[in-house]
């Protein structure tokens, strides 16, 4: 039980990050919908791990990226590409900064990292997400998002004591 606590006061953290378990609320089916996508990262953390030794990081990332936009051409007609100028520029910008360079350097550290250490690492989102939220959009940080945070970072030095006995046999 010792090794899960961490966990789950890393799960319990980001619940108590939400505003409010309204299954009928945008925030609390974002929570779900983020939760899928971790679940996805994680695969694809076990993936890079799996073919390190067969490409180097790039090219993962690189057949990554082709991949995606293989997947996303069968979306084209759902879409709409008539942009303004400064759309274009915030698109380019999410899709190298938010995309590229964040997935690429993501590709890298998971075969650098142990898979338990990168899929805690995973917690520290929300946490970022909430003060990067409140100093550049000036959201306000509720109680309850100050307490889940908080507890995140617990479970996640309670996880590195834990892990860190575990490897040391003490």
């Amino acid at each position: 039980m010792t090794s899960r606590a961490p966990l789950i006061l890393g799960f319990s953290g980001v619940i108590l990050m939400l505003p409010s378990l309204n299954f009928e609320s945008n925030e609390t089916m974002g929570f779900f919908v983020a939760v899928g996508a971790s679940l996805v990262f994680a695969i694809l953390a076990c993936f890079h791990k799996l073919f390190s030794a067969l490409f180097t990081d790039y090219e993962r990332s690189l057949l990554q990226y082709i991949f995606g936009l293989l997947f996303f051409l069968f979306l084209k007609e759902e879409t709409s590409w008539d942009l303004a100028m400064v759309d274009w520029s915030i698109l380019v910008t999410l899709g190298l900064a938010c995309t590229a360079i964040a997935h690429t350097l993501w590709g890298i550290v998971n075969t650098k990292l142990p898979a338990k250490i990168n899929a805690s690492l995973y917690f520290f989102v929300p946490v970022y997400s909430a003060l990067i939220a409140m100093i550049f959009l000036e959201e306000k940080l509720h109680f309850r998002t100050v307490l889940g945070a908080s507890i995140i970072v617990v479970g996640y030095y309670w996880y590195q004591r834990v892990h860190a006995r575990f490897i040391e046999g003490t």
